[in-house]
C-alpha cells in the first residue's frame, strides 16, 4: 500500500470561544514557502504564488468547500464515498501570508 502526503507546518490556527469549538481560524495554504509533496506524481516541492487564489476566490467567494481528504482515504487512494464536505466557509481571503480561513464545522 502506498500512502500519499502532503504535509505543512500548522501554524496560526485557532478556535473560536463561539461556545462549541466549532468554528476554526486557519491558513488552508502559505504563499511563497515550498512544502513537500509525496502523490501519485512523485516527490516533490510545491510553492504556491500570492496570486494562486486570486480568481477562485473573485469568482467563488465564499462559495469554497471545506473536505475531509479530498476524495481520499487515509492512505491516498480514492474514496468510494468521494469529497465529505465537512464544514462550511466563512470567511476566505488571501493576505500577505497565505489563503486564510474561518470555518464553521459540522456536528457530525
Amino acid at each position: 500500500m502506498t500512502v500519499f502526503t502532503r504535509a505543512f507546518p500548522l501554524e496560526d490556527i485557532s478556535v473560536t470561544s463561539d461556545g462549541d469549538g466549532r468554528t476554526v481560524e486557519a491558513y488552508a495554504a502559505i504563499f511563497d514557502t515550498p512544502a513537500e509533496i509525496r502523490d501519485a506524481d512523485g516527490h516533490y516541492y510545491e510553492r504556491l504564488a500570492p496570486t494562486a487564489f486570486d480568481k477562485t476566490i473573485a469568482e467563488r467567494g465564499l462559495r469554497l468547500p471545506v473536505f475531509y481528504n479530498h476524495a481520499r482515504t487515509l492512505h491516498g487512494m480514492s474514496s468510494e464515498r468521494g469529497s465529505v464536505p465537512i464544514g462550511t466557509p466563512l470567511e476566505s481571503r488571501a493576505d500577505g501570508r497565505g489563503l486564510y480561513t474561518r470555518t464553521r464545522y459540522h456536528k457530525t
